[in-house]
């Protein structure tokens, strides 16, 4: 762990993962076209298509050249949000975690993009199944309301 996060620390980052995320949909969106593309070259072709002389063979090696172009972006993507602290989880469902430390020990404090601020929180161990609202642990921790900062632990 090499930072754990205050909520407020968390909410300032989260127009800037929000931007990264969604050039990352973008990008996953086009690979879906393209990885169905060349289902159906597979489906015409089976293994006629890796033939050079085979009509759709330039066609299918210009496609995958495109996805591996992709997935080196969005994996660039990927490293900018975990530059900032935080942890990608699952790009389709856009969660994103941050380390968090409270009088009970370490949490997850778990964003995704259709979220404008953080509003949820789970423990390390429960995962997204285990998400639980900001307001529990706020009381959990005698904070008033979310503007009151989750203790920090800085580490490395």
């Amino acid at each position: 762990m090499e930072k754990a996060f205050t909520v407020q620390e968390v909410n300032a980052l989260i127009p800037k993962i929000a931007v990264i995320f969604d050039d990352i949909s973008a990008l996953n969106k086009r690979m879906e076209e393209i990885n169905a593309d060349i289902e159906s070259l597979l489906t015409i072709w089976g293994d006629d298509l890796f033939d050079k002389e085979n009509n759709d063979h330039a066609y299918y090696e210009a496609k995958v050249k495109e996805r591996n172009a992709i997935v080196k972006q969005m994996h660039m993507k990927i490293d900018e949000i975990h530059e900032t602290g935080a942890i990608v989880k699952d790009i389709k469902k856009g969660l994103v975690d941050f380390y968090s430390v409270v009088q009970h020990g370490l949490v997850f404090l778990c964003w995704r993009p259709c979220e404008s601020e953080i509003m949820f929180w789970h423990s390390i161990e429960s995962g997204y199944p285990g998400r639980r609202p900001l307001s529990e642990l706020l009381e959990q921790i005698g904070a008033p309301s979310a503007s009151v900062a989750v203790p920090e632990v800085r580490s490395k």
